[in-house]
């Protein structure tokens, strides 16, 4: 199998989606950047909190926040270490081949 071709082939968003749902993107959808992404995230988040009376200097965006921090740093290293886990599984076979030879 030629895993340069499909890795060429394939996006990090049509990655993360089948990792996530199990689905590919459906075609013809907007792939959104991901700056506008964390941005709507946050607008979802504030029109809540707006919406229930929280004002603004309140200590629960702070720790919303906070939250937000820890896991985006949990997502990215777990990110990391499936990159390198995928890296690996990738190259298993090549090694195996020329070993073989």
């Amino acid at each position: 199998m030629d895993y340069k071709d499909i890795l060429n082939r394939a996006t990090i968003q049509e990655i993360s989606t089948y990792i996530l749902t199990g689905t590919t993107p459906i075609p013809g959808q907007e792939e959104k950047r991901l700056e506008d992404r964390q941005k709507e995230a946050y607008q979802l988040i504030d029109a809540a909190l707006e919406e229930n009376g929280v004002p603004e200097d309140s200590s629960l965006r702070d720790s919303i926040n906070e939250y937000e921090y820890l896991l985006s740093t949990i997502y990215m290293e777990l990110g990391f270490r499936a990159g390198i886990a995928f890296r690996m599984d990738l190259q298993a076979p090549a090694m195996k081949e020329e070993s073989d030879q």
